[in-house]
């Protein structure tokens, strides 16, 4: 079950919504002036490229792409609007391996950040009207992965289960 997080930016426009459908975002395209988002999805395996929200004028898109097969995945957007035309000036994203560029212009704007811990964003919603106005996500939990157990034979095996928010683990040898 995805988690919507509340659109940040300014109000109005026209309200656009990717949806949760995905397992994972793999591109996203960025229109300088922030006058278009666009995303790419991962969806049973296969790339399902998402409309572009605002308008094509001219200038320079930036892209930002996650290798989804090393099994990065987005989690987080950072960005900042202008307070008095909400328009978004600036997106940052943060995968687990990395960070973009910021796109746009990091102003003296109002700062926001669409992030769950521990999860990843699989889709977005928003705003939009000649730029972008808001942006907001959809998060799922990421995927728990067992890993193997290293070390020599014998011994006899334990689990303690899926926990979360381990403090400490301490290791003790002879």
């Amino acid at each position: 079950m995805a988690r919507k997080v509340e659109a940040k930016g300014g109000k109005g426009g026209n309200q656009w919504d990717d949806g949760a459908d995905y397992e994972n975002v793999t591109k996203i395209h960025v229109r300088v002036g922030i006058q278009f988002i666009k995303f790419e999805y991962i969806k049973a395996g296969k790339t399902t490229v998402g409309p572009i929200h605002g308008v094509s004028g001219k200038g320079f898109t930036q892209t930002f792409e996650l290798n989804h097969l090393n099994q990065e995945h987005l989690m987080s957007a950072k960005g900042c609007y202008d307070n008095t035309s909400g328009i978004i000036q600036a997106l940052q994203f943060e995968t687990n391996l990395r960070s973009s560029e910021v796109m746009g212009y990091d102003e003296n704007g109002t700062k926001f950040i669409l992030e769950v811990g521990g999860n990843k964003i699989i889709g977005f919603h928003g705003s939009v009207e000649t730029n972008l106005k808001s942006l907001g996500a959809y998060f799922t939990t990421l995927a728990r992965i067992k890993l193997g157990c290293p070390g020599g034979s014998g011994g006899n095996p334990w689990d303690h289960g899926i926990y979360t928010g381990v403090r400490k683990v301490y290791i003790c040898y002879i």
